[in-house]
């Protein structure tokens, strides 16, 4: 695998110093990874894949959402929005021809229903012209978190005015890989 088959998805890190380089080792993930809860980030800095994210591109708080879309998109939305429209942008500067934004996030919970799509209109609103892609996982019909319906309906109204495309994935059948 050379570098220039993954350049989409991964930038080039410097590794001039070191011997018997995988090409893992030699690249960033072009993403700002977002979890208002640190648990789910902090496992996957501590996983296999810890090496791929750059630790500036990480947006965490403490305590969460609280499955709720309203916190997730008001109040979270509202305090990181400055410092995610500068990942955004800092992301995008480096890109030698941005043609679109993959987003992905859950539908059911507070933080991706609601910041997920607090985000998706920061980009609608900074980079009008670069279409947006949603990769959205909606809710089982026997979720057992009581706000999923209100958060899936809450935030399929950001998806028709700020996506230009969404491709729905149902959470039970993607955890049971049947997708």
């Amino acid at each position: 695998m050379k570098l220039e088959d993954i350049s989409n998805f991964f930038k080039p890190v410097d590794v001039k110093n070191k011997s018997n380089v995988n090409i893992l080792d030699s690249v960033k993930a072009r993403a700002v990874m977002i979890d208002m809860e640190e648990g789910v980030i902090s496992d996957i800095l501590r996983g296999p894949l810890k090496k791929l994210f750059d630790r500036k591109q990480l947006v965490t708080d403490v305590s969460g959402s609280g499955n709720n879309w309203a916190m997730g998109n008001k109040f979270y939305g509202s305090k990181y929005h400055d410092q995610l429209t500068e990942l955004f942008r800092k992301e995008a500067e480096e890109c030698d021809s941005l043609q679109c934004f993959f987003l992905l996030h859950s539908m059911g919970g507070g933080t991706g229903s609601g910041l997920g799509t607090a985000v998706l209109e920061y980009l609608h609103d900074e980079f009008l012209k670069i279409p947006r892609f949603v990769f959205a996982v909606f809710p089982s019909i026997h979720d057992d978190v009581v706000t999923s319906p209100y958060n899936t309906v809450l935030a399929n109204s950001q998806l028709i005015n700020f996506a230009d495309c969404v491709i729905p994935f149902e959470n039970k059948l993607t955890l049971s890989g049947k997708t």
